[in-house]
Protein backbone atom coordinates (compact mmCIF):
# COMPACT_ATOMS: atom_id res chain seq x y z
CA UNK A 1 0.00 0.00 0.00
CA UNK A 2 1.06 3.31 -0.61
CA UNK A 3 1.07 6.35 1.53
CA UNK A 4 -0.70 8.20 -0.20
CA UNK A 5 -3.58 6.35 -0.57
CA UNK A 6 -4.10 6.23 3.28
CA UNK A 7 -6.51 7.89 5.31
CA UNK A 8 -5.50 8.22 8.96
CA UNK A 9 -8.58 10.59 10.57
CA UNK A 10 -8.59 12.58 13.71
CA UNK A 11 -10.65 15.42 15.25
CA UNK A 12 -10.63 18.63 14.48
CA UNK A 13 -8.10 20.44 16.75
CA UNK A 14 -10.86 23.20 17.09
CA UNK A 15 -13.40 21.61 18.28
CA UNK A 16 -15.97 21.22 15.78
CA UNK A 17 -16.24 17.81 15.59
CA UNK A 18 -15.55 16.97 12.11
CA UNK A 19 -13.28 14.24 11.29
CA UNK A 20 -9.96 15.26 9.05
CA UNK A 21 -7.38 13.91 7.23
CA UNK A 22 -4.43 15.26 6.12
CA UNK A 23 -4.46 15.25 1.85
CA UNK A 24 -0.79 15.31 0.58
CA UNK A 25 -1.46 16.18 -2.96
CA UNK A 26 -3.07 19.56 -1.89
CA UNK A 27 -1.04 20.23 1.20
CA UNK A 28 -4.06 20.79 3.23
CA UNK A 29 -6.40 19.15 6.18
CA UNK A 30 -9.97 17.64 3.98
CA UNK A 31 -12.18 16.39 5.57
CA UNK A 32 -13.70 12.54 5.45
CA UNK A 33 -17.05 12.47 4.08
CA UNK A 34 -17.15 15.84 1.89
CA UNK A 35 -13.31 15.14 0.45
CA UNK A 36 -13.44 18.71 0.52
CA UNK A 37 -10.50 21.38 2.00
CA UNK A 38 -11.27 21.78 5.93
CA UNK A 39 -11.89 25.24 7.06
CA UNK A 40 -12.61 25.03 10.34
CA UNK A 41 -15.55 27.67 11.52
CA UNK A 42 -14.10 27.77 15.29
CA UNK A 43 -11.08 29.21 13.98
CA UNK A 44 -10.39 32.75 14.70
CA UNK A 45 -9.49 34.40 11.64
CA UNK A 46 -7.33 36.82 14.00
CA UNK A 47 -4.75 34.03 13.91
CA UNK A 48 -3.84 34.35 10.11
CA UNK A 49 -2.93 38.39 10.51
CA UNK A 50 -0.04 38.64 12.50
CA UNK A 51 2.00 41.27 10.73
CA UNK A 52 5.76 40.73 10.17
CA UNK A 53 6.36 43.71 11.99
CA UNK A 54 4.71 43.11 15.07
CA UNK A 55 6.91 40.27 15.31
CA UNK A 56 10.19 41.28 14.08
CA UNK A 57 12.67 42.34 16.72
CA UNK A 58 15.10 44.72 15.80
CA UNK A 59 18.96 44.24 16.62
CA UNK A 60 20.15 46.51 19.19
CA UNK A 61 22.56 49.07 18.02
CA UNK A 62 25.47 47.46 19.72
CA UNK A 63 25.33 45.25 16.96
CA UNK A 64 25.51 47.48 14.62
CA UNK A 65 28.54 47.06 11.46
CA UNK A 66 29.34 50.65 12.03
CA UNK A 67 33.43 51.08 12.40
CA UNK A 68 34.00 52.66 15.97
CA UNK A 69 36.60 55.26 13.94
CA UNK A 70 33.40 57.79 13.79
CA UNK A 71 33.47 58.75 17.34
CA UNK A 72 35.34 61.06 18.89
CA UNK A 73 38.28 58.88 21.24
CA UNK A 74 38.13 61.11 24.74
CA UNK A 75 41.50 62.75 25.46
CA UNK A 76 42.99 61.39 28.68
CA UNK A 77 46.29 62.73 30.77
CA UNK A 78 49.05 60.02 31.72
CA UNK A 79 50.43 62.14 34.51
CA UNK A 80 48.66 62.43 38.27
CA UNK A 81 47.42 65.68 39.27
CA UNK A 82 48.50 66.09 42.92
Amino acid sequence: MSTQNNIIPKDCSYGCNIRIYWNTAENAYFEVFKKQKHICKNRSSNNNNVSKSSTYVSKPTYYSKKPWSTQPKPKMSNSFDC
